[in-house]
């Protein structure tokens, strides 16, 4: 309703929207040498490889099939998602108001409604499915798998993953240690592959170092670049729900006399270190998305020292403010996520402006 996807790319028969076609001779050749050019997003996606070989699955050379396929199957992770969300919010809480407007504000942000706006174009909604399902599992081989998954659908999970260990160490701690090998084991494992197909498949220019401005290449530049932007950048991802973001550093800094001091550390550091990632590149709000395991910890740490009254106005505040904010995502410029009635709407003023001007 507020954000409705754009469903009529796929209408076109004779689409030649670059993107697709990237993705479409990825899934053909998905270990193929890195011939995109560097800074651009198809130049960043060489190793995201989850949901390409995903899309392999369907046999086909048909490059609206290959992208019909993925967005279902993003859709169904988003369906997945909010499902998971209510329940680990429930796990929480213990109170089905609570988990139930914690969860029906999702829908009002960029990271719930991603899921099924995106049509196959970007496929960071791969990132947000596995991410959150390495937070809610309490099983090992699952949690393997899901990060092994998240990796590889977007490096920039593992970047931002050090967060995890704080959720395990305050909500499982009983698994602490388990899964933080299960961690590290996937993390070596990452960049073991990584380095194995950059040097005889996946060949190209190192994305990650200081370039010249010149090449094009965004990291870093962007940053100085978009400086101006990073007041109302930071706001898009969550909206109303930076009101957790913000108990979550009142909550870091508050642990600095207790034993886990060590852990609220690392993920406030990889906090900071998520906010210069982000508007390192101009997938701003696609990036800083991803560091949404924090909403969990806060919402745990609020039921753990806050009355469940004071929760529950937290929560509402979060929601409401997100629903009157218009969804916005910052990539390079500002795109509003339109609602379904926004090109009928705007078609009329035009036909009326016209119909004036003609009289």
């Amino acid at each position: 309703m507020f954000s409705f996807p754009n469903y009529y790319y796929f209408l076109n028969s004779k689409n030649h929207d670059y993107a697709w076609d990237f993705i479409h001779q990825k899934v053909k050749d998905p270990f193929g040498e890195n011939k995109q050019r560097l800074g651009t997003n198809e130049h960043n996606k060489q190793y995201r490889l989850t949901p390409i070989l995903i899309a392999g699955i369907l046999d086909t050379t048909h490059k609206v099939r290959v992208v019909g396929l993925l967005t279902l199957i993003e859709h169904l992770f988003g369906i997945a998602f909010f499902y998971l969300v209510l329940k680990l919010a429930y796990e929480i809480t213990a109170d089905k108001l609570i988990s139930s407007y914690f969860c029906i504000g999702f829908s009002f942000i960029f990271l719930g409604k991603d899921f099924f706006w995106d049509v196959s174009t970007w496929l960071i909604p791969f990132a947000y499915f596995f991410t959150l399902l390495a937070v809610v599992t309490r099983n090992t081989p699952v949690l393997f798998l899901s990060l092994l998954l998240g990796f590889w659908s977007d490096e920039r999970t593992l970047l931002f993953s050090p967060i995890l260990l704080l959720w395990w160490k305050l909500y499982i701690p009983e698994k602490f240690k388990a899964f933080s090998l299960v961690y590290i084991v996937n993390i070596f494992l990452y960049f073991g592959v990584r380095y194995y197909l950059f040097t005889h498949f996946i060949k190209g220019t190192d994305s990650y170092k200081l370039h010249p401005r010149s090449t094009g290449a965004d990291y870093f530049w962007c940053l100085y670049e978009q400086f101006h932007n990073i007041p109302l950048g930071m706001l898009l991802p969550f909206e109303g729900y930076w009101l957790f973001l913000i108990f979550f550093v009142v909550y870091a800094y508050q642990s600095r006399r207790t034993v886990d001091f060590k852990w609220f550390l690392l993920a406030f550091i990889t906090f900071l270190g998520a906010l210069v990632v982000s508007f390192s590149i101009l997938d701003t709000t696609k990036s800083l998305a991803l560091i949404f395991p924090l909403l969990f910890i806060t919402l745990k740490m609020l039921h753990k020292t806050e009355s469940p009254v004071f929760v529950k106005n937290v929560v509402i505040t979060a929601v409401c403010i997100s629903f009157f904010f218009p969804t916005y995502y910052f990539k390079g410029d500002y795109t509003w996520m339109s609602p379904v009635y926004y090109t009928p709407v705007k078609e009329s003023i035009g036909w009326l402006l016209n119909t004036f001007v003609h009289i």
